[in-house]
């Protein structure tokens, strides 16, 4: 059923928030409010001839909106030139799984998550970065894919339970994938930090 996922993993990481992380950290409030209006957000849309938008979507794009203008210039270049390629990459599926879903071998959402996780972890540093690129690549992404059904005179509705579906897979792979990052990053740095202790003992 379209939706679980999502359901699931906005809970979780709602409950996550909430109770485990330390209520002295700046984002915690914010964090959870915003994940509540999503869940709300999720079960309402607005229609459009053919085109069917959640509030969620919208939602979504306005968040985005509000933390690209706190870039600079260059910065903002940069992501947009990487929000591009996602955007070819999830429009571009969604065209050949139309015309020839054979190649779709595993469920559409895995492989959408992978394409995405693996874009954005290529094209940013910054892991905080890495969601915001996979958020707004898919959300456009979605966009994209309205106009082109739009032109075929197909409905299609902007920010579905399956495009929730797939945000959540991606971002709890995106969250495991830079949690293995950190740990290599400090294994790394305490295995040196050993080997400095020991070549200054002998």
């Amino acid at each position: 059923m379209d939706g679980i996922l999502f359901y699931f993993t906005a809970w979780g990481i709602w409950i996550l928030t909430t109770f485990f992380i330390d209520k002295k950290q700046p984002y915690r409030l914010g964090l959870s409010v915003w994940i509540l209006l999503l869940i709300i957000f999720s079960a309402r849309e607005l229609t459009l001839g053919t085109i069917s938008v959640s509030f969620s979507a919208i939602f979504i794009v306005l968040t985005i909106y509000v933390l690209l203008a706190k870039y600079k210039f260059k910065k903002l270049c940069y992501f947009l030139v990487c929000q591009l390629i996602g955007i070819s990459a999830y429009a571009s599926f969604h065209l050949f799984e139309m015309f020839d879903p054979v190649w779709v071998i595993i469920g559409r959402e895995w492989m959408l998550s992978a394409i995405l996780v693996i874009l954005s972890s290529i094209l940013m540093k910054a892991k905080f970065e890495r969601f915001i690129l996979l958020a707004s690549a898919a959300i456009h992404g979605e966009v994209v894919n309205g106009i082109i059904f739009h032109s075929f005179s197909f409905p299609y509705h902007i920010g579905s339970f399956v495009y929730l579906d797939i945000l959540s897979i991606s971002t709890l792979v995106l969250l495991i994938w830079n949690g293995v990052e950190y740990m290599t990053a400090y294994l790394g740095t305490y295995f040196n930090q050993l080997e400095k202790e020991r070549g200054r003992t002998s």
